[in-house]
């Protein structure tokens, strides 16, 4: 497709943007964007131009660690290739069509492209889409908390999750597709708050949740977490004692999940019976109960910050704000009354 500049400018200044609370960031000719592997991490990944102007336009957005990229391109052609990941199109304007041996994909606007990774080519026009990376191994992760891992989904093949699509059964659009829209709302607030609310974990949940639908098998998943016992348990009073020894990690909860064998469902309903709090608002409880005890006890050279990543905190600012909600004071006081307490003559260790 070759195509004047001045049409080019045209046809990208209409095509909106994914996220309507993001702006661009950067623009890029296609080729040069995929050949830095900035967005699509590990593997291969190669493109060729199909227009005279080809040119790349996207924000990029870290939703905790998921890479998240919104944007519009040009006319251009695309190859990936790398084990163990799938790259996740979600088409908002545009037609963009996958080929790979026997298979011949065509989305339209609102369909959502599982592609994994075994070099098969997607062409599109003037496309305006999401795309983030999909960790097989972390979405199987998932769908064991989820008690789900016997739903033999095959990570390895495309899949095209579009209502009324030949290639799906679902009666309704992917769950996946209603988590935009909130997290446009989020970023009006701020664009980092993908990073600090760690929506990554929730990006595995929607996308189980999407392929279970596809599968046809989520009303059989859903009546094991109907019949999961509501009960306290042993294995609870396991979980606990393992949220105390391991809060200063980076728990999630799928950990929990896969650890206690319930469901988020059933989590929540016990640590509220139990506590009045989630079971993440308990794992925070611990976090802050440890770092006021080793504020309280610092040694010589210890800092807020130090404190703070400890005890599981990737965020000082978040781990101040949370400490100051549960004990009324900010954490640098309780570590300037420790360093008062100090013996006189104690060097500070750098």
């Amino acid at each position: 497709m070759n195509i004047r500049q001045d049409q080019t400018e045209q046809v990208l200044a209409g095509l909106p943007l994914p996220l309507r609370s993001v702006g661009i960031d950067c623009t890029a000719e296609p080729d040069t964007l995929m050949g830095e592997g900035r967005v699509f991490g590990a593997g291969r990944v190669r493109s060729v131009v199909r227009s005279h102007q080809p040119r790349v336009e996207f924000s990029l957005l870290d939703l905790g660690g998921l890479p998240l990229l919104a944007g519009r391109t040009s006319p251009m052609a695309a190859w990936e290739e790398g084990a163990g990941i799938s790259s996740i199109t979600i088409c908002h304007q545009g037609f963009p069509r996958y080929q790979e041996d026997r298979y011949r994909i065509a989305l339209q606007p609102g369909g959502i492209l599982i592609n994994p990774r075994q070099g098969g080519e997607i062409r599109t026009g003037f496309l305006s889409s999401l795309n983030f990376p999909i960790e097989h191994q972390r979405l199987r992760r998932t769908l064991r908390a989820m008690q789900a891992d016997d739903a033999r989904l095959d990570l390895n093949q495309p899949l095209l999750l579009h209502p009324g699509s030949a290639q799906t059964t679902a009666l309704a659009p992917s769950p996946l597709l209603s988590f935009f829209p909130y997290l446009d709302s989020l970023l009006q607030e701020s664009r980092y708050v993908g990073t600090g609310l760690g929506l990554d974990e929730q990006i595995y949940r929607l996308m189980a949740l999407s392929l279970l639908q596809h599968k046809g098998c989520f009303a059989r998943i859903e009546q094991r977490w109907v019949a999961a016992p509501a009960r306290w348990s042993a294995t609870m009073d396991q979980l606990v004692e393992f949220i105390h020894a391991h809060a200063h990690l980076a728990l999630t909860l799928t950990d929990l999940e896969e650890r206690s064998h319930y469901s988020a469902r059933r989590l929540q309903q016990l640590f509220q019976d139990r506590f009045a709090c989630t079971p993440m608002q308990y794992v925070r409880r611990q976090r802050l109960q440890m770092a006021r005890q080793k504020l309280q006890l610092a040694a010589p050279g210890d800092s807020v910050t130090r404190i703070a990543r400890d005890c599981g905190y990737r965020s000082s600012t978040r781990f101040s704000a949370d400490f100051r909600r549960q004990y009324g004071q900010p954490p640098a006081t309780l570590l300037r009354a420790a360093r008062h307490r100090q013996p006189a003559g104690r060097s500070v260790q750098p």
